[in-house]
């Protein structure tokens, strides 16, 4: 089976990445650097999945773009959903101030988060002409009730799960127990995020990506901590925000080795305006994200005989799948039946 990689943008506003979550900070610049980085991408063979807030939406600047790639959608672009609560209505409150927690969409109740994700769906429908089908929790907040929100309203794939990660200290979810494998739930497809433990010990690297939550479990014990120094052990996810080509290398071959087949790649839009994210304070420093970028795509191009995707089609491979199964046993029934008939 060809190897699969998806490049996925988390498509948003430039919101204060220190923790203020106001309805304020709403500004969505010129995406200039936004299309022409895109551009690039799609001229080397890519596909390009823009997760989409509201507020990125919702703006003049936002619709350029959508309308800019509106031809391509379905092909080479596709559409999805990505939710900020503190910014899509309804609002719980007259604040524009949202609390930390709340800033999680799995922190909200089931009907909140449900109304939030509807409004933005709609929206995203309404401006592009095309319903979402890609769903991907703002700040990977994804909890108990956002499966039936997703199945509800129709969508096929989420991208939200950050295998490895715990999120817990913000008042998040704690993913640091699973694994990047991907799984078909009654209709939505989980695609996690690629990340994963890296060492120069191979041996290590294999273990402790296939058992996360053996490892994370004793953490914070000062031998434990002592020893990751010492194997040289980090936990990266596969982006060239602040993550070196080689490393990102090395993130995909930890996970090839655990048998993955398909990857996701992502970065966030605002990461392509110099002092928007902490990954790029300078415009060197976004030539530099956009180079990593490039280099690692050619690289995973040129050396696995790999293959774009957008994430919605992993739900149509997986109902294949599922239909040839259901052949498969169909017709060895049918075989079995013939023979006791035989005999």
């Amino acid at each position: 089976m060809a190897l699969k990689l998806a490049i996925v943008i988390h498509v948003e506003e430039e919101f204060d990445w220190h923790g203020c979550f106001s309805r304020a900070n709403n500004t969505v610049s010129p995406q200039h650097t936004l299309i022409n980085t895109i551009e690039k991408l799609l001229a080397i063979g890519t596909k390009i999945t823009l997760a989409m807030d509201y507020a990125f939406v919702s703006s003049i600047e936002g619709k350029k773009v959508i309308d800019h790639f509106l031809p391509l959608e379905g092909e080479s672009i596709e559409f999805a959903a990505h939710l900020h609560p503190w910014l899509t209505p309804p609002y719980q409150n007259d604040s524009s101030l949202s609390t930390t927690a709340a800033s999680f969409p799995c922190n909200l109740t089931k009907e909140l988060e449900f109304q939030k994700l509807k409004t933005l769906t709609d929206m995203i429908e309404r401006v592009s002409r095309v319903r979402p089908v890609t769903y991907l929790a703002g700040r990977y907040g994804a909890g108990v009730n956002t499966h039936e929100a997703l199945k509800a309203l129709g969508y096929k794939t989420d991208l939200s799960c950050s295998p490895y990660y715990d999120f817990t200290p913000l008042e998040g979810p704690n993913f640091s127990s699973l694994t990047c494998k991907d799984y078909l739930k009654d209709s939505v497809y989980y695609l996690p995020h690629t990340t994963a433990l890296t060492s120069w010990s191979s041996i290590l690297e294999n273990w402790l990506n296939a058992n996360p939550q053996t490892f994370f479990h004793h953490s914070n014990r000062l031998d434990y901590r002592l020893a990751r120094k010492l194997l040289g052990v980090r936990l990266d996810r596969l982006s060239p925000e602040e993550v070196s080509s080689e490393q990102m290398q090395r993130v995909f071959n930890a996970q090839h080795k655990q048998g993955q087949d398909k990857f996701i790649l992502s970065f966030h839009s605002t990461s392509l305006i110099p002092g928007a994210t902490p990954y790029t304070q300078t415009k060197s420093d976004v030539d530099r994200l956009v180079e990593r970028l490039m280099d690692f795509i050619t690289w995973f191009y040129c050396n696995h005989d790999g293959e774009a995707f957008l994430p919605r089609e992993c739900n149509l491979y997986s109902g294949k799948l599922v239909a040839s199964k259901n052949k498969k046993e169909s017709e060895s029934v049918h075989m079995a039946s013939n023979i006791e008939e035989e005999l």
